[in-house]
Formats: structure tokens, sequence, C-alpha cells
């Protein structure tokens, strides 16, 4: 399974959780938070917010970041 399909996953576990899927990027803005995204490309993953980015080649890293930006 991709991240995104992960994340979709996860997330349906909290329907008052707001997010968007546009093409390769997931995003969610939580209320009176910044937004936290990840994109996926074939060779490795990003994910972003508050200002910051990083790139990532393993998945595992890729999701923990993403997590850690929604705690």
């Amino acid at each position: 399974m991709n991240c995104i399909a992960e994340i979709k996953k996860k997330l349906e576990s909290y329907p008052v959780v707001e997010w968007e899927l546009e093409g390769s990027t997931i995003s969610v803005s939580p209320k009176g938070g910044f937004t936290v995204w990840l994109t996926e490309s074939e060779d490795d993953f990003t994910v972003a917010y508050n200002g910051w980015h990083e790139e990532f080649e393993d998945k595992k890293e890729a999701l923990e970041c993403f997590a850690f930006g929604l705690s």
C-alpha cells in the first residue's frame, strides 16, 4: 500500500478531520493549526508543514514525519 492510501485509511477513523487529495498530494488542515501535506512520487516522498519541508526515500520515515506534523 502506498503512503497516501495508508493515510486515507487512517483518516477514515477521524471523520471530523478535514483533508484533501489532489493527484499525488494529500493534505490535512486541522482547525486552528497548520496544513500538513505529503506528496508521493515513484522515487521519494515530500512532507511539509508550517513553512518547512523534507524529502524522504523511506516510506516509514515519511509516514512518521507526516504523523508528527499532525501531533
